[in-house]
């Protein structure tokens, strides 16, 4: 896939922010502390539970988010310290965007992709809460340092959907959390999680 780019700059002294993004990184905030707050209540035996052998325990749910995020602020990063970057988001990209929107509300499952797959994990706690937390901060450094049209444009490429601005890449972390937290949900109420 190719871009048609155009040139643009950031310009620390006169940044339009956008409260929209930050009034969303909150609500992201908000269910952030609400998990890491339920995970703390967690013995041993119930974060590394699984219901299957082939499933992913509340530690690897996490380790999956953290890391799913982690490489979206790395991609934005890298998107924006270029010195070109990919026009916003069109239709098809879109047109995606909400395909991908009503997966997620589906009850199925998805094989996450390889980069984030967290089977075979044995993640520490600790070290997700600390890494979820700094990732939070590099996304709020971002938007408070950014001009919003820049926020406009394709800062993100989902594997499956596309570009996406930051509204749209924002959105699709919480749409991604509360999907997981149904998984979270599963979990925690099978009949042999310890108690």
């Amino acid at each position: 896939m190719t871009f048609e780019t155009i040139t643009l700059q950031t310009n620390s002294t006169n940044v339009l922010m956008s409260e929209d993004h930050i009034a969303r990184l909150k609500e992201l905030e908000t269910i952030r502390k609400e998990i890491i707050s339920e995970y703390d209540g967690y013995t041993t035996d119930q974060l590394t539970f699984k219901p299957e052998p082939d499933h992913w325990n509340l530690l690897q749910v996490l380790d999956h988010i953290v890391t799913s995020e982690k490489m979206s602020a790395i991609y934005i990063k890298r998107q924006l310290n270029g010195r070109k970057y990919p026009p916003a988001p069109g239709w098809k990209a879109s047109f995606r965007y909400g395909l991908l929107k009503t997966a997620f509300k589906m009850p199925f499952k998805y094989k996450a992709p390889s980069i984030v797959d967290s089977t075979g994990k044995t993640p520490n706690l600790h070290n997700l809460q600390n890494s979820w937390k700094t990732i939070r901060q590099e996304l709020r450094s971002i938007i408070e340092t950014t001009d919003k049209e820049l926020l406009d444009l394709g800062v993100y490429k989902h594997p499956r959907a596309g570009l996406l601005n930051m509204e749209q890449t924002l959105h699709f972390l919480e749409i991604h959390i509360r999907h997981h937290q149904k998984q979270m949900e599963r979990i925690t109420s099978d009949e042999q999680f310890p108690k």
